[in-house]
């Protein structure tokens, strides 16, 4: 949904350029988390995950209102921002 969230900034206070390259990402699998650490981790941020839900949901109810246009160039943002990061891999 970042992409998507980035388009509607981009819609809302009309930036010209949104195009991003991935930066500083993992390049290798993260080691495993116990269940217990896990479920502490899911307590202490339980607030933040509830605020990123409402948050995905009125997102994803704004997106719905978008017509043809505005799809077609979400799905091109989409598609070209891939391109320039499978390009230019990893900043």
């Amino acid at each position: 949904m970042f992409n998507e969230s980035l388009f509607n900034i981009q819609q809302t206070i009309n930036w010209q350029n949104i195009f991003y390259r991935r930066q500083n990402m993992a390049q290798n699998k993260l080691p495993e988390i116990a269940p217990e650490i896990l479920e502490k981790i899911k307590t202490a941020n339980a607030l933040d995950l509830e605020l990123y839900k409402q948050g995905k949901k009125i997102l994803e109810k704004y997106l719905s209102t978008y017509n043809i246009y505005q799809k077609q160039q979400l799905k091109f943002f989409n598609l070209t921002n891939n391109l320039i990061n499978k390009i230019f891999p990893n900043g």
